[in-house]
């Protein structure tokens, strides 16, 4: 429980009370409730006793995962935003009507615009080549 020694004269009630909460897997929110201490006083007191440390649930691999799922659906929105927007162009529509339907700004629009163009020139070429 406890990884080195804490020597006092008098054994404080509150640090064993506390070791005991952390043994059993208690919070720092939830020990410092129980003994009227905050949060950050309960952690600074718990490596002054050297309370062995918990491993963490939130690790730099999990926090890397949640940005790549995040990007991926970010990228995926924006990229039917394009489409919606280069569809709309095809139909006729003004910059102006697009950026009010779909939120995007005049240059995003006129990216999109002219990234489906480009798209459709390296289709129609790879289609004439291969004829």
């Amino acid at each position: 429980m406890i990884n080195k020694p804490f020597h006092t004269k008098h054994p404080n009630p509150r640090h064993e009370a506390l070791a005991v909460m952390w043994a059993a897997g208690k919070s720092y929110a939830q020990i410092g409730a129980a003994l009227g201490m905050s949060r950050s006083a309960v952690a600074g007191q718990a490596w002054r006793l050297g309370l062995v440390r918990r491993p963490s649930d939130r690790t730099y691999e999990a926090f890397k995962a949640r940005c790549r799922v995040a990007y991926r659906s970010r990228e995926r929105a924006i990229g039917e935003l394009y489409l919606i927007a280069a569809g709309m162009r095809a139909d006729g529509e003004s910059y102006e009507a697009i950026c009010a339907e779909t939120g995007l700004s005049y240059m995003a629009a006129v990216k999109a615009v002219l990234r489906s163009r480009r798209r459709e020139q390296r289709e129609e070429a790879a289609h004439a080549q291969a004829a």
